[in-house]
């Protein structure tokens, strides 16, 4: 009978600080927030800006020649000085509705912060207790193994009958389930932390260790 064993191998330690820096490089919705900010930041900054008086400056240089006397050169020059004390209301409108947005999306930001580390600790708490758990039945199936040859032995000695290794045998094989249960459960745990993680696109199968 052909099998396809269950991929198995341990994912590296990591700290939640460090797949919270993965997240927020590679998690798609918290690019799009730090985009947003740093969008509505700068048209923030730009109302602002209407405030400050502006400074222009415009000149002018030709040659004059007046009824056949020698040709000499004239210019001009002009500064003007913008103080936007009129459109105050506005740009005070203006700055205002801009400072809500900011703060809107900054909240957003800050509440999506807090989602993905309130993912990963739950992530990396499953992936450990997932660890522990295929650990056990790995025990579990080397004990079973054990026990099943240690039956057979006697078996064959003529010390035991049958029924025992029947029994050592059905221990084996719920042993082998429960272990591929929680390799299955393992695997899926580490799909989740590198979902939370924004990576399970590019690496599930280092998460999977294929």
């Amino acid at each position: 009978m052909l099998t396809d064993p269950a991929p198995y191998t341990e994912l590296a330690e990591q700290t939640p600080a460090e797949v919270r820096a993965i997240a927020y490089k590679n998690r798609q919705d918290y690019q799009n927030l730090q985009n947003q900010v740093i969008e509505i930041r700068a048209i923030h900054n730009a109302y602002r800006a209407q405030r400050l008086p502006s400074l222009s400056f415009n000149g002018y240089y030709g040659v004059d020649k007046v009824s056949g006397s020698p040709s000499h050169g004239v210019f001009n020059a002009i500064g003007t000085l913008n103080i936007p004390i009129f459109r105050e209301a506005s740009i005070r409108g203006e700055v205002d509705a801009s400072a809500a947005q900011l703060a809107a999306v900054n909240a957003q930001l800050d509440s999506l912060r807090s989602q993905i580390d309130q993912q990963v600790r739950s992530a990396l708490l499953d992936v450990d207790a997932a660890k522990q758990l295929v650990d056990v039945s790995q025990s579990n199936v080397e004990l079973a193994g054990q026990t099943v040859r240690d039956v057979t032995e006697r078996v064959n000695a003529g010390v035991d009958d049958n029924l025992p290794l029947v029994t050592a045998q059905s221990s084996l094989a719920t042993a082998q389930t429960n272990h591929v249960r929680s390799l299955y459960q393992y695997n899926l745990s580490k799909l989740a932390l590198a979902r939370s993680a924004g990576v399970i696109e590019q690496q599930y199968r280092a998460y999977l260790g294929r």
